[in-house]
C-alpha cells in the first residue's frame, strides 16, 4: 500500500513538472522563433521612424473593441492551421477597423497552447502577424503583433489588466486592445492584440533603435531529466523522490511558522531543474565571467543582432549590477522599481522572481540596463497549489 501510495506521487510529480513546463516553454519557443523571423524577414528598419508610431491612438485605443478581417486564400488558410506546428507565415490582407493592409505575413504561434487547439480541430489559434515580412512596410508604425486567443484565460482579462497596469505605472510594457475577428468576411474568434516587443516597440518607448533588446531564458523542456529524477540524490544526500513526498504531505515545512509563505510547488520544480543539472543564474542576471559563451541562454534568444561589442557591454553592466558598482548608470532605477511593483502586485508566478526567472526582456542601451514585461497567465492567483495537486491527481493515471 505505501509502495503505491509512492507511485501515485511520483506520478503527481513528474505530470506537475511537466504541465509547468509545457506551460512555461509555450512562450519560450514562440517568441523565440516569432523575434527571430522577424529578423530575417526585413533585415533593415528604414520603413520604421517615430513620427509614424500612431498605433497607441488607432489599433490600441482601448476605449471600443476593434475590427479585424483576415483576407486570405481559403486553400493556403487550410494548409496554414492543418500544418499549425510548422509555424510557417502565409501571405494575407487584413482590414483594420475598415484600413486595408495588403501583403502580410501571418503564422500559428504558441506550444503546448498551439497543440491544444490542433487536438479540439479549431482553427483559432493565437498568430503573429508581421506587417513588415514581405514589404518594408507597417500599420500606423507597428510592424508586428501578436493576436492572443487568450484560450488558457476564460476571463481574457489577466494579460490585458497586468499589461496596462505596467503601462499606467510608466514601464515600457506592450500595449493591448480586444479585437473581434473576422475570417473572409465570416465569424472567427474574440482575440487580445498585443503589440509585438520588438522594433516598432523601441521606437515608441526609446525613441530609437539603437539599443540592443534580448530575451533571457534558461528552460527548454527537452533538457529535463525526467527518467534520471527516481534516483537522484539530493546535495544533502537525501533521495529526491523522499523529499518530494515530504513536500506533498506537508512534512518539509513542519518547522515553519504558519504565517509564513512557502512555495511547495516551486521547491518541486527546483529539485527536478537541479537533478536537470538547469541553472537558471545567468537568466536571473548573475554574473558568471567574462565569456559571452558563459551567456547563451541571454544570447542564444536575443531580439537583436548582438556584435561582439554588444556582448562585452552587457556582460559588463551585468558584473556591475552583481558587484553594486555606478548603479544609476547601470540600470534604469525608476522604471524597473515600478516593473516590480506591478510584477508582484500581479503575483505573477511566472516571470523574473520565480524559479526559472524569465518571461522579461532586458533592454540595453549605452550600458544601461531596463527590464520589459512580457506577462504570462501565471498571475492574479491562476496558479494555486492545492488547485494543481487536485487537478494531476484527477488526469493522471496510475
Amino acid at each position: 500500500m505505501k509502495n503505491e501510495k509512492k507511485k501515485n506521487y511520483i506520478f503527481i510529480i513528474i505530470g506537475m513538472a511537466l504541465v509547468i513546463g509545457a506551460f512555461s516553454l509555450m512562450f519560450i519557443t514562440s517568441n523565440y522563433k516569432s523575434n527571430r523571423s522577424g529578423d530575417e524577414a526585413s533585415n533593415n528598419s528604414n520603413h520604421l521612424s517615430v513620427n509614424s508610431i500612431k498605433y497607441p491612438k488607432t489599433l490600441f485605443d482601448d476605449s471600443k473593441v476593434h475590427t479585424i478581417d483576415i483576407k486570405v486564400d481559403n486553400k493556403e488558410w487550410g494548409n496554414m492551421v492543418n500544418n499549425a506546428e510548422r509555424e510557417e507565415y502565409i501571405a494575407c490582407s487584413l482590414v483594420i477597423d475598415g484600413v486595408k493592409v495588403d501583403n502580410v505575413g501571418i503564422r500559428p504561434k504558441g506550444n503546448s497552447s498551439l497543440k491544444q487547439i490542433s487536438v479540439m480541430k479549431s482553427e483559432n489559434f493565437s498568430f503573429k502577424v508581421e506587417f513588415d515580412h514581405y514589404l518594408n512596410q507597417t500599420f500606423d508604425g507597428l510592424d508586428k503583433l501578436i493576436l492572443n486567443n487568450c484560450t488558457q484565460d476564460t476571463t481574457y482579462m489577466k494579460d490585458y489588466l497586468a499589461q496596462h497596469m505596467m503601462n499606467y505605472m510608466g514601464v515600457a510594457a506592450p500595449l493591448s486592445s480586444f479585437v473581434n475577428i473576422t475570417l473572409n468576411g465570416k465569424a472567427f474568434g474574440f482575440y487580445l492584440a498585443v503589440e509585438a516587443v520588438e522594433e516598432s516597440f523601441c521606437l515608441r518607448n526609446y525613441g530609437n533603435i539603437d539599443g540592443k533588446l534580448y530575451k533571457p531564458d534558461s528552460l527548454a523542456i527537452s533538457n529535463f531529466d525526467f527518467a534520471g529524477i527516481g534516483s537522484y540524490k539530493m546535495k544533502n544526500g537525501k533521495p529526491a523522490m523522499d523529499y518530494f513526498m515530504d513536500i506533498m504531505s506537508g512534512e518539509a515545512y513542519k518547522d515553519v511558522d504558519k504565517n509564513t509563505r512557502v512555495d511547495a510547488l516551486g521547491d518541486l520544480v527546483s529539485v527536478l531543474l537541479e537533478a536537470s543539472k538547469i541553472s537558471t543564474d545567468v537568466s536571473g542576471l548573475v554574473y558568471i565571467d567574462d565569456n559571452p559563451e558563459s551567456y547563451k541562454t541571454i544570447f542564444d534568444t536575443e531580439v537583436c543582432d548582438a556584435k561582439k561589442d554588444d556582448k562585452k557591454r552587457l556582460i559588463n553592466s551585468i558584473k556591475k549590477l552583481n558587484n553594486g558598482e555606478d548603479l544609476a548608470n547601470t540600470l534604469d532605477i525608476e522604471s524597473v522599481i515600478k516593473y516590480f511593483v506591478v510584477h508582484n502586485f500581479v503575483d505573477n508566478y511566472d516571470g523574473y522572481t520565480s524559479i526559472f526567472s524569465h518571461n522579461y526582456y532586458l533592454y540595453e542601451q549605452n550600458g544601461k540596463l531596463s527590464m520589459v514585461p512580457w506577462i504570462t497567465i501565471w498571475h492574479l492567483a491562476a496558479l494555486q497549489w492545492m488547485q494543481a495537486v487536485r487537478l494531476l491527481r484527477n488526469s493522471v493515471i496510475i
